[in-house]
């Protein structure tokens, strides 16, 4: 007996957390998919993505927030435009093992599937959970489609996501609407934080006297919806809204600062480059380019 039990290994028990999860996959072209790796690593590293599984076609790369997933999503689908490549692109938010070689389960690996089954060439589809993650995040959404969940038989409505300069007619501007009952809770947090988005006081302490919660217990759900602290999330509020503003252009960098919560406007600048990977006068010179690009083509 005391053989048999010291010959049983222990059972490897993986950290399990919340992942903003990316998967790309290359529409086959006659191009080499190898001499594509070089952009994908830049662009994914400058918004501080992991590329966790690849091969020839696919890869699938996680974020720390949606954010950022979905803004380098756009930016590659514009990059590999340029060199005649084309994108499917899903995201979603998905519990993953930390350790890379079990990172996807087989249940999130049938999610994507569902997911890549609704879409079409440079299309970047999302999961309603990421889409209201994505509030007040300078995007637009389209609601596309349903899928039902194999593991579960749980349904989720996709949506699919364009820039502000690729905005349509049929396009969504980011208003609030019919959530599924699991985000009721959410949505009551941000429009406490998004009621009180110019008091640069209001933080935790003010947050959890609104909705009536201890901090333990608003700590744990928070966390477990957003994977953000409760003061990550009121700062990535704020942030998300003063790139709003920046792209609306009806204010300058310091009374954006003001109008959301940061009586630092250095401070500001420096928390906005961490959430977006560039400074709010880059992103105004970026977005003037752009515009200027966009507006060029429109009339060739």
């Amino acid at each position: 007996m005391k053989a048999f039990i010291l010959d049983q290994k222990p059972k490897v028990v993986y950290e399990v957390r919340l992942f903003t999860l990316v998967e790309v996959r290359i529409i086959p072209s006659a191009i080499n998919h190898s001499d594509l790796q070089e952009l994908i690593d830049q662009l994914v590293s400058q918004y501080n993505g992991r590329i966790v599984q690849q091969n020839s076609h696919t890869f699938v790369i996680s974020f720390e927030g949606p954010s950022k997933a979905a803004h380098c999503s756009i930016d590659l689908i514009k990059v590999m435009r340029s060199k005649h490549v084309q994108l499917r692109i899903g995201i979603l938010i998905k519990e993953s093992a930390v350790d890379e070689a079990h990172f996807i389960s087989d249940e999130t690996a049938s999610l994507i599937e569902s997911i890549f089954e609704k879409t079409t060439a440079n299309q970047i589809l999302i999961t309603q959970t990421v889409r209201y993650l994505l509030y007040r995040a300078g995007l637009n959404f389209k609601q596309h489609t349903s899928i039902l969940e194999k593991y579960t038989g749980q349904s989720h409505l996709l949506f699919a996501i364009t820039d502000h300069l690729e905005m349509h007619h049929e396009s969504e501007v980011i208003t609030p609407f019919q959530h599924q009952k699991q985000d009721s809770f959410l949505e009551n947090v941000l429009q406490q934080i998004e009621n009180n988005l110019s008091n640069e006081s209001f933080g935790v302490d003010m947050l959890l006297k609104e909705m009536c919660m201890s901090e333990r217990q608003n700590q744990r759900k928070l966390k477990a919806i957003t994977n953000k602290s409760p003061n990550q999330l009121i700062s990535s509020v704020r942030l998300h809204c003063a790139k709003e503003l920046l792209i609306r252009q009806e204010y300058n960098i310091a009374e954006i600062a003001f109008k959301t919560g940061f009586s630092n406007p250095s401070y500001f600048t420096k928390s906005f480059k961490k959430e977006f990977g560039v400074t709010p006068s880059e992103l105004l010179q970026n977005q003037y380019c752009n515009c200027r690009k966009f507006y060029i083509q429109s009339e060739m």
